[in-house]
């Protein structure tokens, strides 16, 4: 069926897909043929919007998950009405919710999930090659070293970097270096977290 008049609803937590589907029987009485929905896949928690994505696999839990989108689409088909729904392929979430996103900053090109994003691999250099640049530093990498603001931070059974709001993962590669020198300055070998910070030594 081809929309010849939409209306568009922004699903959030407040107003999810029953809200919606009571809708239906009032916008056919309008003359709308479809319902045009803002984003329903899974979205990072408590997102007013949709469109941090990060689960485009799963109906959002949060506007009433399988159960009430079924609901949404009978009572849509009960009104002859259509849907439109929002998506915007490169709008994703960016924190550890995002298990796709998580796991390819944690194992680049070998995680499963390498190929579902736009990522030069072979970067512009040897520097850069095989890694994500995550432009989050609000100065130069070295002042923000020094600062302490970069912190190295056991979280369960894995290591995260903290840097103010965020957080990404500590690639396995890395780890016996960084359990090594955690090692060596707690004088255990049971590692805490501690402050990243720039070796101030000249060589």
């Amino acid at each position: 069926m081809r929309p010849w008049s939409t209306y568009r609803v922004q699903l959030h937590p407040g107003f999810g897909f029953q809200d919606a589907a009571g809708l239906t029987a009032y916008l056919a009485d309008l003359g709308v043929t479809h319902l045009y929905c803002s984003p329903s896949f899974q979205a990072a928690p408590g997102s007013t919007h949709g469109y941090d994505v990060v689960d485009p696999q799963h109906v959002n839990r949060e506007l009433g998950g399988g159960p009430a989108h079924a609901e949404l689409v009978s009572a849509l088909r009960d009104a002859g009405l259509g849907q439109v729904l929002d998506i915007v392929p490169n709008h994703m979430a960016t924190d550890p919710s995002n298990r796709w996103w998580w796991d390819v900053l944690e194992n680049g090109p070998a995680s499963p999930y390498a190929a579902f994003f736009d990522i030069d691999w072979a970067g512009r250099d040897e520097k850069s090659a095989y890694r994500v640049l995550v432009p989050v530093l609000g100065d130069h990498y070295g002042r923000v070293l020094d600062a302490g603001e970069i912190r190295v931070v056991r979280n369960g059974g894995e290591f995260v970097v903290r840097y103010h709001d965020h957080v990404v993962p500590v690639s396995p590669r890395t780890l016996d270096d960084l359990l090594g020198a955690a090692a060596r300055r707690g004088g255990s070998p049971e590692p805490s977290p501690r402050p990243l910070r720039r070796s101030r030594r000249r060589a």
